[in-house]
C-alpha cells in the first residue's frame, strides 16, 4: 500500500530547463559567426562546449518529461531512485534493511538544501534523496518517513546543518 510518492517539481524542471536552454542558446548564437566564417571542423573546442551544453540541455528536457516519483514510501519499506538521471529505476528498501537515516540541510548563498539520507544494513551503500526538489513538502516527506522509521526501531542519527 502505497502512502506517499513524491516527484520532481514541476517548477524546478522549468527553471532548469529555462536556464539550460539559455546557456545553449547563448553558446550557439557566440560560435554561430566563426562557423560561418570558418566552418565548423576547425573548432573542436566549440564543438565540445556546444555538445557538452546540448547534452545538459536534453537531460534537462528528459528531466521535465519524466513524472515518475523520486521517493515512495509505504508500511512496507522506501523506494528511492538508484540515481539522479531521468527515468532511472526505483531501488526498494525494506524497514528492516534500514540501518538509519538523517537529515541535512546545506544554506550557501540564500539557497538552501533538504537532504534525507538514508544507510543500508545489507550493504554500505547510502541514498540521498534531495528534499528541495520535490513537488510535496519536505516537512510532510520527513514526517511520515521518521513516523515509520520510529515504528520500525530505524535509528536516527539526527539533523545537520551547515551554513
Amino acid at each position: 500500500m502505497s502512502i506517499l510518492r513524491a516527484s520532481r517539481s514541476l517548477k524546478s524542471c522549468v527553471w532548469q530547463l529555462g536556464i539550460a536552454a539559455g546557456i545553449f542558446s547563448i553558446v550557439i548564437f557566440g560560435h554561430y559567426q566563426r562557423f560561418k566564417n570558418e566552418g565548423i571542423w576547425h573548432q573542436p573546442v566549440a564543438i565540445f562546449f556546444d555538445s557538452f551544453f546540448f547534452t545538459i540541455l536534453v537531460i534537462t528536457l528528459l528531466r521535465l518529461i519524466d513524472r515518475e516519483p523520486l521517493v515512495m514510501i509505504s508500511d512496507e519499506g522506501i523506494w528511492l531512485r538508484r540515481n539522479r538521471f531521468p527515468f532511472s529505476r526505483l531501488d526498494f528498501s525494506a524497514w528492516d534493511d534500514i540501518s538509519g537515516y538523517w537529515h541535512e540541510i546545506r544554506a550557501f548563498r540564500g539557497s538552501v538544501s533538504d537532504v534525507l539520507k538514508v544507510a543500508l544494513k545489507s550493504s554500505d551503500k547510502q541514498y540521498r534523496v534531495d528534499l528541495t526538489a520535490l513537488g510535496s513538502e519536505s516537512g510532510e516527506i520527513l514526517q511520515v518517513f521518521g513516523a515509520f522509521a520510529r515504528l520500525n526501531k530505524i535509528k536516527d542519527l539526527g539533523s545537520e546543518s551547515y551554513t
